[in-house]
């Protein structure tokens, strides 16, 4: 049976089936896509496959090509791989599986593009002193030369509260290093007084020789935590900020925090002093935690996705709701004088819930999708001109070929976007979808 279509779309909305996906081929991609040197993109489905399991596939958008280039069993190769895959600088793929492995808590697993070799470096699991934990949701994220990655579990390790973790040394050629090639960097605590933070449900961005990162839950104050970890020995994780029920600032932070501009920024997703969530800042000169902007029902609440800097220097990010609406607001943040641009409101029926982080063309407007809304009233996607602004609904998915987007795009060497919906095509269990902005 069938499972998603790749598919195009013109500038006039219409749809092109060029790929009817079988169930061998993956279903539910929730995938970033990462593109190689050769032009592809490569990412993951959840489900589907060989062993109903999820594949690593591969896509060539110069011939609308979608090829399954391995299917995960389920059992000690792993399943259900989780964000995509990154490419390491020995020229290979390193990506996570949820579930499986030794220990039935995901491993971590390296590509080789050209021959199509997979294998397992690192099983995933386990409770206790030294164990990496497991469950993992999040992206891997590389050093500055892609030889070290770093991850997040969300459960395990020693408290059970899920760690912070980093692989590597990746050489320049050749594999990758198995059991002995990972470090747990932390290991969160919590509830109480010592808690750390608790279950972290996004990865980490690295800012020189420090990674950040945010938890949903945990910390002394109960309702989130902001932190830091040195990725240097002895990797000192410091809180930075725990957040509380009724905390000015907000609670339940969610999205990877963002450099720009020297400093690290972030959202709370609600609460604080205006209700809707806050941007926040930190200095890691100074240690100064400041929140920079407090989200009002009229300019939009819920940012649930992060933000992220575009090439003017400023940070844009999208509210899940609120506006005038009551269907979201996308913005703009500039960092120098903390200014708050409300650019635009979803327009009700036609675009709706706005989750994903925009993707920047390089004429510098930006292409988004949202998770609600459209004729079918299942997502649509979106362009966004700064100048003006001017917001433009692009493309309205159906159940077929496609509903639900979710994550961001990215840009195909011939200009084209490539993106993901988690439901839809003759299956209803989602599609890659191109789009030609023009």
């Amino acid at each position: 049976f069938d499972l998603g279509t790749i598919y195009s779309i013109d500038d006039n909305g219409n749809h092109v089936v060029g790929h009817e996906m079988v169930r061998l081929e993956g279903s539910l991609p929730k995938s970033d896509l990462e593109q190689a040197p050769n032009g592809k993109f490569y990412g993951v489905t959840q489900f589907g496959g060989e062993f109903g399991q999820g594949v690593l596939f591969e896509y060539d958008p110069g011939t609308d090509t979608y090829t399954v280039r391995y299917s995960f069993n389920g059992a000690s190769d792993g399943g259900q791989p989780v964000r995509g895959v990154t490419r390491a600088r020995n020229g290979r793929l390193y990506g996570l599986c949820s579930t499986g492995g030794a220990n039935n808590a995901g491993t971590l697993f390296e590509f080789i593009i050209g021959t199509g070799a997979y294998s397992v470096r690192v099983d995933l699991g386990g409770n206790g002193p030294g164990t990496i934990g497991g469950r993992p949701i999040a992206k891997l994220e590389p050093n500055s030369t892609a030889s070290i990655l770093y991850g997040t579990t969300q459960f395990g390790g020693a408290n059970g509260r899920g760690t912070v973790f980093s692989y590597g040394t990746i050489p320049t050629s050749g594999p990758g290093p198995t059991v002995s090639g990972h470090t747990v960097m932390h290991d969160f605590v919590g509830p109480g007084a010592t808690s750390t933070g608790m279950n972290p449900v996004t990865g980490v961005t690295r800012s020189g020789g420090t990674l950040y990162g945010v938890t949903p839950s945990g910390g002394p104050n109960g309702s989130g935590t902001f932190y830091s970890i040195s990725t240097s020995s002895p990797y000192t994780q410091t809180v930075l900020r725990s957040f509380t029920s009724t905390d000015v600032d907000g609670r339940t932070p969610q999205g990877e925090p963002v450099v720009a501009n020297g400093l690290i920024y972030g959202t709370t997703s609600v609460g604080g002093t205006t209700g809707g969530g806050k941007i926040f800042s930190y200095d890691p000169n100074t240690t100064t935690f400041s929140a920079v902007y407090g989200f009002t029902n009229p300019d939009g609440v819920q940012s649930l996705s992060g933000m992220r800097l575009g090439s003017d220097g400023k940070l844009y990010g999208a509210c899940r709701s609120g506006g005038t609406t009551n269907g979201g607001t996308l913005f703009r943040f500039d960092p120098v004088g903390a200014a708050y641009e409300k650019l635009a409101d979803m327009a009700g029926s036609s675009l709706s819930a706005p989750e994903a982080r925009l993707t920047e063309s390089p004429n510098g407007t930006f292409h988004g999708t949202c998770s609600s809304g459209g004729s079918g009233l299942v997502g649509a996607l979106y362009r966004l001109e700064t100048s003006g602004p001017t917001l433009t609904p692009l493309v309205p998915f159906g159940f077929s070929p496609a509903s639900v987007p979710t994550g961001r795009m990215a840009y195909a060497p011939g200009g084209e976007l490539i993106g993901f919906a988690t439901n839809g095509g003759a299956n209803a269990s989602g599609v890659i979808y191109s789009f030609d902005p023009g």
